[in-house]
């Protein structure tokens, strides 16, 4: 079985939505002045790859901490989106025997090779509305991965957000190595035990073989 790590390096200068979850690491003890090295390290809920919760868009939604962990282990199926500007219910519809039998669903953008510029934050592939609110009915999904900033475009609306979340499904967001793995696969989700965040910076692994 290989493992393949789907999670972005934190570190300093590091792509993030907006300065404020830019990830900040300093040094708090160092071997040579304490004997021991010990870092201090600042970021958001949302920097790096991470994953939303319900409670990201809605008052009333669930926190990372209020979901079950069964919900972050499951197979995945994968969608190279990185041909398309938008992906809609019909290239969705086109795989839905796939969808129907996984629990997460992967789409991939290839936009994780502009990662740490500014064309990350540019035109990427996001669901239509009618595709996320199909995707958002179906018992069977956990989540929707993507390798790109957002799963909506930077217009306010964020209806794929409200679409998913709303049916309690989990949003993994900054995904990577994509290239390195099959189109199924199993899918191991790993958040920061935060109390009654809104979401959490993940380690994301694949599991192939």
């Amino acid at each position: 079985m290989r493992i393949i790590d789907l999670t972005h390096f934190i570190e300093e200068d590091m792509t993030a939505y907006c300065k404020e979850e830019s990830a900040k690491i300093e040094p708090l003890s160092t071997i040579k002045r304490d004997g021991y090295n010990v870092l201090k390290i600042q970021l958001s809920t949302h920097t790096g790859t991470h994953i939303d919760s319900p409670r990201h868009i809605f008052e009333d939604g669930i926190t990372i901490s209020e979901i079950n962990l069964n919900k972050f282990i499951g197979t995945a199926y994968m969608i190279d989106c990185s041909d398309t500007e938008e992906i809609d219910l019909d290239t969705i519809l086109k795989h839905e025997y796939e969808i129907r039998n996984v629990e997460y669903l992967i789409l991939k953008s290839g936009w994780e090779s502009k990662w740490n510029t500014e064309i990350y934050f540019k035109d990427y592939p996001t669901l239509s509305y009618e595709a996320s609110k199909f995707l958002s009915e179906l018992d069977n999904l956990n989540g929707i991965g993507v390798d790109c900033i957002s799963i909506d475009r930077d217009d306010g609306e964020l209806y794929n957000h409200k679409n998913l979340l709303l049916k309690g499904k989990i949003i993994i967001e900054n995904l990577c190595n994509l290239n390195d793995i099959e189109e199924r696969f199993k899918i191991i989700v790993s958040p920061l035990k935060l109390k009654d965040a809104d979401g959490a910076p993940a380690r994301v692994y694949a599991l192939i073989g």
